[in-house]
């Protein structure tokens, strides 16, 4: 650890973190970005190259890839060579990566596997189809996420009947030990409801001696903005550790409560602004970006506790794999706050 100084970037922030290239303190994601390009660069390169080496492509990973080929097939897209003028988007298109013929080759494909009784096309065929260069080139994309606005978009957890029908007991965990009924009910939805707290969790007078902040609420409100943000960007996947990885980093990003951007909201209107504000800001180039995520965080709300420390959970345990155990610990609290609060302050904010 080094002494922190001010920010290198900014010159008003706490310098906290280094560049592991140039050594330039910074005091957040965004004057990590804007301290050097080239740095920026070989971050993300190696952080790429490392997920492709250490994700191995499962079930699920292979089906998201043949399906963002058939959605290609289905909609054919075309984008003219003319947008190269844009500014640079995460989000990428099929063209972009693979050729021409490539292209043809796998929309005949699939058009004769629909003639043949609609018979399933296997990832191993469609990997015949390109080059060595095209499927590393494509695989890079789907596993980043930058062909995801080709996948169909996923009804998020907290919109389903099992989410308005979940209860927690009085220590913040589950009623219902065995999975049983909710599972299956999430299951047949292709949805799966991240899991509630499974150890008790702890009063806030054994977390901090202090009364609780009044502005607690509106930081909530901050966090499940934030939440709902990422889970619509990310279409629900947190199956492997890199993604949750990513979702760490996001949250921190977006969220005031868990970022450097000074102190929390004091206010509704403010929590919100400033999210969406920040969302713009830094996901703008996402196409069209998540859409009604104000409502989502009426929802959740609207849900009851149970929901609330669920969505708290899964935000905590998403700082645990990208190794941020202060701010887990911030979430801990948030918990216990959420857990004493009940539900009367979540049907307030909804």
């Amino acid at each position: 650890m080094f002494h922190s100084g001010v920010c290198e970037v900014c010159k008003e922030g706490e310098g906290r973190y280094r560049c592991p290239g140039c050594h330039c303190r910074y005091c957040s994601a965004a004057c990590y970005r804007d301290h050097s390009a080239a740095c920026v660069d070989v971050f993300y390169k190696e952080q790429l190259n490392s997920n492709l080496r250490n994700v191995r492509a499962d079930g699920d990973t292979k089906e998201a890839m043949v399906e963002i080929l058939k959605r290609f097939h289905i909609s054919d897209e075309v984008e003219e060579d003319g947008d190269h003028d844009c500014p640079p988007s995460p989000s990428r298109s099929l063209p972009q990566l693979l050729s021409k013929r490539t292209l043809e080759t796998l929309k005949d494909t699939f058009s004769q596997s629909e003639e043949a009784d609609g018979g399933d096309v296997g990832l191993e065929e469609l990997r015949g189809i390109m080059s060595e260069h095209e499927f590393k080139a494509f695989r890079e994309a789907a596993l980043s996420g930058q062909l995801s606005h080709l996948l169909l978009e996923k009804e998020p957890w907290w919109r389903t009947r099992a989410a308005l029908e979940l209860r927690c007991g009085a220590d913040g965990t589950s009623l219902v030990k065995e999975v049983g009924e909710q599972s299956e009910v999430a299951e047949s939805l292709d949805i799966l409801m991240p899991p509630l707290p499974s150890e008790a969790i702890p009063p806030l007078s054994r977390l901090s001696g202090k009364p609780p902040s009044p502005h607690l609420c509106w930081h909530l409100l901050d966090l499940l903005y934030s939440y709902c943000f990422v889970h619509r960007m990310r279409n629900g996947d947190f199956v492997c550790k890199e993604a949750r990885r990513g979702a760490a980093n996001e949250m921190q990003t977006l969220s005031s409560v868990l970022g450097q951007q000074g102190a929390g909201p004091t206010s509704a209107r403010q929590a919100i602004a400033g999210c969406q504000e920040r969302s713009r800001e830094l996901f703008q180039g996402v196409q069209g970006g998540p859409v009604g995520v104000a409502d989502d965080v009426a929802q959740v709300l609207h849900c009851g506790k149970a929901v609330v420390l669920t969505a708290l959970e899964e935000i905590r345990g998403w700082m645990e794999a990208a190794g941020r155990r202060r701010l887990a610990l911030k979430i801990k609290y948030f918990l216990s706050w959420a857990n004493e609060t009940g539900s009367l302050v979540a049907i307030d904010l909804a």
